[in-house]
Parts: structure tokens; C-alpha cells; sequence
């Protein structure tokens, strides 16, 4: 019988090691002091090199399910596509796996369900990933709207960053939203498939309004000392926005933003 080290600490594996699972990934091997790192899943190998190397992991596995059977993995951060996410949680729960699961939780009610069902049976706790829900700054906004201070909304602008596999075509995500006019209260659904086809490979070929979104969005994140924001900087910000400011000629919106980030950066020298 081997020797296993004996420890408090709970066992994660982070099954989907794109950039996603690795900030879960990042978060328990740097973070979380209760708990460690022992292992990580994924089944397009380079990634999963890639990924051990930075958190210097000696253990990875290109399939969830010998992850599942590995005695020193406790929990797992389920962080794959979500078509996947009933049929691992359930292999998990089966397993006797604790499991934090990325959102969204499933394809369907049904499938929520049976993986709700599946960690009452097995008793391992199951718990998703909604990290906004209690938000300080969401709740203050939800207050204001609530509040009449703050009109309905009506414009939102949601960024995705999809990291695509040199090899990949075809389609690749569809869309549905659904919203309600603030005004005649009609509700309306749209649902829309995106192809690889329809990508712009190049930043600046894309919508001057859309490249606005992003830089506005990689602003916030460089305040808020974001992950997502590791390989940027204040100056990468400002010199986007100095150039997206011709596209947009006296724009006083534009105008304002690009002097807002020449304050962040005089403040942050």
C-alpha cells in the first residue's frame, strides 16, 4: 500500500483548463489556503501543458473521469463547455466528488434537476458559480434602478472572450436573449448561431462601437487589478482609445473616456 500524505487541506481538480478553469485554477493554487491544487483535466493536450507548467502541477489528465477515480482529488470545479456540465457533475456526484460548477448550470431545467438529484443522493455538496449575485456594486445598482434613480435599461453590451483551437471551424456558440420594452412591456426572444465565418481577425476590422465596449471594459478591469486584464495596461488602454477617438470625431462620450484614462494614468505614476 502506498504512502499518501496525510493533510486538511481539501483536494481540488479543475476539470477544463482554457482561461476560465484557470482562474479558478489560479485561485486555489495561490489563493485559498484551505485548499490545494493537485490536479487538472483537459482534453487538448498543449493546453493542458501549458497550464500545469504555470502552476507547476504534477498531475493532469486529458480525461475527467480518471481525475474522478484519483484518490488524492476531493472536489472539482467543473469548467467545461455547458452541454458537458450534467454528464461530468454526474460522474462527479457518482464518484463522491464535492463539485463547484461553472455557470451556466445546465442546457435545460431537466438536466439541473437530475444534477441536483444526483449530489443529494450521493451527499457531496454541489455548488454553481453565480460570483455576481451578491456583488456590492450590483446590488448598489439594482438599489438605484429600484429606487427610479437610474431609467430602464437601454443598451447592454456583454463581452466573451471564446478562445478558439488553431484547427477549429463550423459553428461555435449560439446566442439566445430575451428582454422585456421598458415601455409597452412586450417581451421578445431572439436566438442567433455564430460560424467561424463570421469572425474578424483582426481587432480593428470589428465595429468602432464594439472595439469601444472592449476598451471601456479592459479599462474597468485594469482598475479593478482583473485577471482578465494581466496582459494589459493603462497605456495599452489609452493609446486604443487615443486611436478610436478619430473614428469617433467629436464625440463628447469618446472625448471624455480618453481624458478620464490620462487622469488613471497620472494618478497611477
Amino acid at each position: 500500500m502506498k504512502n499518501r500524505v496525510v493533510t486538511n487541506k481539501l483536494g481540488i481538480c479543475v476539470i477544463g483548463s482554457g482561461r476560465a478553469g484557470m482562474i479558478h485554477a489560479r485561485n486555489f493554487a495561490r489563493r485559498v489556503t484551505r485548499a490545494r491544487l493537485v490536479a487538472l483535466t483537459d482534453p487538448h493536450a498543449p493546453t493542458l501543458e501549458q497550464s500545469r507548467a504555470e502552476l507547476e502541477v504534477g498531475t493532469g489528465y486529458a480525461d475527467y473521469r480518471q481525475a474522478l477515480a484519483d484518490p488524492a482529488v476531493d472536489a472539482v470545479v467543473v469548467v467545461t463547455p455547458t452541454s458537458l456540465h450534467r454528464e461530468v457533475v454526474l460522474a462527479a456526484a457518482k464518484a463522491g466528488k464535492h463539485v463547484l460548477c461553472e455557470k451556466p448550470m445546465a442546457m435545460d431545467v431537466r438536466e439541473c434537476d437530475d444534477m441536483i438529484g444526483a449530489c443529494d443522493r450521493a451527499k457531496v455538496k454541489l455548488q454553481l458559480a453565480f460570483m455576481r449575485r451578491y456583488d456590492e456594486s450590483f446590488r448598489a445598482a439594482k438599489e438605484r434602478v429600484d429606487a427610479g434613480e437610474i431609467g430602464a435599461g437601454h443598451t447592454v453590451t456583454a463581452l466573451y472572450e471564446v478562445k478558439l483551437y488553431p484547427e477549429a471551424h463550423g459553428r461555435i456558440a449560439t446566442v439566445n436573449m430575451r428582454w422585456e420594452d421598458p415601455d409597452t412591456h412586450q417581451v421578445t426572444e431572439i436566438s442567433k448561431d455564430f460560424d467561424t465565418s463570421d469572425l474578424a481577425y483582426d481587432f480593428r476590422e470589428t465595429d468602432p462601437y464594439f472595439q469601444r465596449a472592449v476598451v471601456v471594459a479592459e479599462y474597468a478591469e485594469i482598475l479593478k487589478d482583473s485577471y482578465w486584464a494581466e496582459e494589459s495596461s493603462m497605456d495599452d488602454v489609452y493609446d486604443q482609445a487615443q486611436r478610436l477617438s478619430d473614428e469617433f470625431h467629436r464625440d463628447e462620450v469618446m472625448d471624455e473616456f480618453v481624458e478620464l484614462i490620462r487622469q488613471a494614468r497620472r494618478l497611477r505614476d
